[in-house]
């Protein structure tokens, strides 16, 4: 492959968007339930982080939807199936990149960003997407896009 100055990682540029990541606090009963509701409501999760510790809460992290014309809609269900049930909860915006493929471009992408910015977490999609919560969703989107 040859090296191209303007594309550093020589592939094809993935699709870069701001997406809502829910952090649920729960109990793994409630998430097993929760997904069910989801589900019977057609939302879909493209990505998804689950986190139990010793004492059994969990702690869910997730991305729904990806970013259509009915996103607030699955948003706004989202919200409601969580705040009727009394569910502690948070949304934070986080970067969605779409397409990756090739598993060393990304840690090599990983890396830059740990360079430039503070990186919380990341986490594989269920749509061959990464999910990158940050300091800064606007520059992790500028910082992803100079290396295409």
């Amino acid at each position: 492959m040859v090296y191209d100055k303007n594309n550093r990682f020589n592939v094809k540029s993935p699709n870069i968007s701001i997406a809502i990541q829910f952090t649920i606090l729960a109990n793994s009963s409630y998430i097993c339930c929760l997904l069910k509701q989801l589900e019977k409501n057609g939302i879909d999760i493209y990505a998804f982080v689950f986190l139990e510790d010793k004492y059994n809460k969990v702690k869910f992290k997730c991305v729904i939807d990806n970013g259509n014309n009915k996103s607030l809609d699955k948003l706004n269900i989202m919200r409601s199936i969580l705040d009727n049930d009394g569910i502690e909860y948070s949304e934070t915006k986080v970067v969605k990149v779409s397409s990756y493929t090739n598993s060393n471009d990304l840690s090599s992408q990983f890396c830059v960003l740990l360079q430039n910015l503070s990186v919380y977490s990341f986490y594989l999609g269920t749509d061959e997407s990464v999910i990158f919560e940050t300091c800064c969703p606007t520059k992790t989107i500028q910082v992803l896009s100079s290396l295409f």
